[in-house]
């Protein structure tokens, strides 16, 4: 025990000093496996950061892309119902439909136009109609390689041929600039006999617009000036202020029927 002691005595210092640093050397370890850790943990968070924001671009447009072939689906699926005569008789029209958006949009002034997204490139030609999911929009007046500007029905030019749905009857939509909710159906027969709430749509005459595309309903009628015809005020369907996505309508047959009647 005394030559354990005297050994202690003799080499205290050295073995102070060796605890020291064994103690050093245990901390700084433990600080660095510390820092490993903060670091691993910092940098994962960044990492996670990054990847989320990719998967959300990522997402993004594959969601743009997925919206996309819905609304050519829907196109699709809205030319079937548009081939489909007043008397739902099966047949295979001419109509194809182009689903596309609008970009540009007036409502407020006397001769109103929209801009859409597609054109030559789409095989948009002048005279085509435009339609939205809930009715007339206009008619295709000039294109370019990548755009087209549509007549809006609220224009003091758009002259599109319209029936009242219950009676048959026809006549001339046109728009006296007054409200953008509201249209005119004129040139309608006196005699006809109408009901306030009537539905009004394209009678098809043009081979712009099939027949049956909804317009609006009736809310009031007058006799014209010269007192042989009724003028009939049509509330839109469609918001002229809130129009989005729309379809272009292509006749394939509407050459060949133009030619004949010219």
């Amino acid at each position: 025990m005394s030559r354990l002691t005297a050994f202690f005595s003799s080499n205290k210092t050295k073995l102070l000093f060796g605890f020291y640093l064994v103690l050093s050397l245990t901390l700084t370890l433990s600080y660095q496996t510390f820092n490993q850790v903060r670091l691993l943990h910092t940098s994962g968070g960044i990492g996670a950061q990054i990847h989320e924001t990719t998967s959300h671009w990522r997402d993004y447009f594959s969601l743009s892309a997925q919206n996309e072939v819905l609304r050519q689906e829907n196109a699709r699926l809205k030319a079937a119902e548009w081939n489909q005569p007043m008397t739902h008789q099966t047949y295979s029209g001419p109509y194809r439909a182009k689903a596309t958006r609008v970009v540009r949009n007036t409502f407020n002034q006397r001769d109103n136009y929209l801009l859409i997204n597609t054109g030559t490139k789409d095989s948009i030609t002048t005279d085509m109609g435009v339609v939205s999911n809930l009715g007339l929009v206009g008619i295709i007046e000039q294109t370019q390689k990548g755009y087209s500007s549509v007549m809006s029905i609220l224009n003091s030019r758009s002259r599109i041929s319209a029936q009242v749905n219950r009676t048959g009857h026809f006549g001339s939509l046109v728009w006296n600039g007054s409200n953008h909710n509201r249209v005119q159906l004129i040139d309608i027969p006196i005699t006809t006999e109408l009901k306030k709430g009537d539905t009004v749509a394209t009678a098809g005459m043009s081979g712009i617009f099939p027949e049956g595309i909804l317009i609006g309903r009736l809310m009031e009628w007058k006799k014209s000036a010269d007192q042989n015809y009724l003028e009939l005020e049509v509330a839109l369907f469609q918001d002229m202020s809130r129009v989005r996505n729309v379809y272009v309508l292509q006749n394939k047959d509407k050459i060949s029927r133009d030619s004949l009647i010219r």
